[in-house]
């Protein structure tokens, strides 16, 4: 817990009611944390992504050696890859739906973002 603490910041785990973060101009801490959690957000795409290169390639490579008596894992491994691309554009659109958020909201209620 440490290590992710360090990583995103105490801010972001703490009570709610709890203002006495916001220590300095409130909208500016604001947009931090947005810029933050946009860098968060492409980075666990940019991991996930790697992770799957990684992990299909090791799928190709089994599938390649396995015996010569294997059952037919073929479809498995499409609808595996499949899911692959799946996982991969909701994180994208999750992205796109915390943008559309502060367009729609933050930004009006919120008026100086």
């Amino acid at each position: 817990m440490t290590d992710f603490l360090t990583r995103i910041g105490k801010c972001y785990i703490v009570d709610a009611e709890d203002v006495s973060r916001f220590t300095e101009d409130p909208i500016r801490f604001i947009r931090t944390q947005h810029g933050d959690l946009f860098t968060m957000i492409r980075k666990l795409r940019k991991a996930v992504k790697r992770h799957i290169l990684d992990e299909e390639a090791l799928l190709d490579m089994r599938e390649k050696t396995k015996p010569e008596h294997h059952i037919d894992v073929t479809k498995k491994l499409q609808t595996h890859k499949a899911q692959h691309e799946s996982f991969v554009k909701s994180l994208e659109e999750l992205e796109k739906m915390f943008e559309t958020h502060i367009q729609d909201y933050d930004k009006i209620h919120i008026h100086r973002l």
